[in-house]
């Protein structure tokens, strides 16, 4: 009989270590679970926007001299019109034309490969700089959804990017129509 009952302890330690070990399973399961959810819940979501644009209007100072700024403002209703207003140019040369759906995608491209719609909220100004630069920036789509920035002497991620590629654009607009 001893035979027996050591074989039932062992038997019922077997069965507690098996209980155990399901325990502790399943409570690491459900740990993984919960930190899942909580890193779901309060992993901050990005802001995302259709890039079909209604309204862009983008606006930086390049000096302090009378007309060191340029500005673009683009409306799309039934079809997409610019204003371009390069450095140095009085705002009575200011080029008012029309643009092609090609040229308005290659715009929208350009904001949404750099994620300008990280921008929004972008208020930031360096108070020390008297005579610096700045800009603005503001972005609504055919939904609603607006992006809008501001800065002196201090410039969101991908700025001068895309500074430079929508400049590109607009320069050689204004170079073709305004001649």
């Amino acid at each position: 009989m001893n035979e027996e009952k050591i074989e039932e302890l062992k038997q019922e330690q077997e069965k507690k270590k098996k209980k155990k070990r399901t325990i502790i399973i399943t409570s690491i399961i459900i740990l993984i679970i919960i930190t899942i959810i909580l890193i779901c819940i309060f992993t901050p979501k990005k802001k995302e926007i259709a890039y079909d644009i209604k309204f862009m209007h983008f606006y930086y100072s390049t000096g302090t001299a009378m007309n060191d700024s340029v500005s673009y403002d683009l409306t799309c209703n039934e079809g997409c019109n610019i204003n371009i207003k390069p450095s140095g140019i009085p705002n009575e040369k200011m080029l008012k034309t029309s643009l092609d759906d090609k040229t308005v995608k290659d715009i929208a491209k350009i904001l949404e490969d750099n994620n300008v719609v990280e921008w929004d909220g972008f208020n930031k100004f360096d108070k020390y700089v008297l005579d610096g630069n700045g800009f603005s920036f503001s972005l609504e789509n055919k939904n609603g959804e607006k992006v809008s920035a501001d800065g002196y002497m201090k410039w969101p991620k991908n700025y001068t990017t895309v500074k430079s590629k929508l400049d590109k654009i607009f320069n050689k607009i204004y170079k073709e129509k305004s001649s």
